[in-house]
């Protein structure tokens, strides 16, 4: 038996930790506590309802659909379904990202996204030992 869910990889040029729940609320509709509300709104307000199927997981300040990855510029999205679909969607919605995300805070300089990445991490369940007692 096999199980999957799949991972988007974010990469900018700034520290992610910075800016990553207000994107994921802007670019993905995934809400918290912690997110300014003009990126909570916006995703709904502008695209509707989607369901992206975003995993929600917990880090040291609760609830999240991302991790910052090993290199802290990355951003990792997880995903329960492929999101291939909506990738022209999520596109639109990065690039526009650090505009909106300028208006709303204080930064030193624009966030540029670099790139992303779309990775299907499979699960594969082997059955090592099975006996009657």
């Amino acid at each position: 038996m096999s199980n999957s869910r799949f991972i988007l990889t974010i990469k900018t040029d700034s520290y992610v930790g910075n800016f990553d729940r207000d994107l994921t609320a802007y670019c993905f509709g995934w809400f918290s506590e912690f997110v300014h509300e003009t990126f909570s709104e916006a995703f709904e307000k502008e695209e509707g309802e989607i369901d992206l199927h975003l995993i929600n997981t917990n880090d040291e300040h609760g609830a999240t659909c991302c991790q910052i990855d090993g290199n802290s510029n990355h951003l990792l999205v997880y995903f329960a379904r492929n999101p291939q679909k909506h990738l022209d969607l999520i596109k639109r919605r990065l690039l526009a990202f650090s505009k909106v995300y300028s208006k709303y805070h204080e930064y030193d300089r624009k966030i540029k996204i670099k790139g992303i990445s779309l990775y299907e991490e499979v699960i594969t369940e082997k059955l090592i030992l099975e006996e009657k007692l």
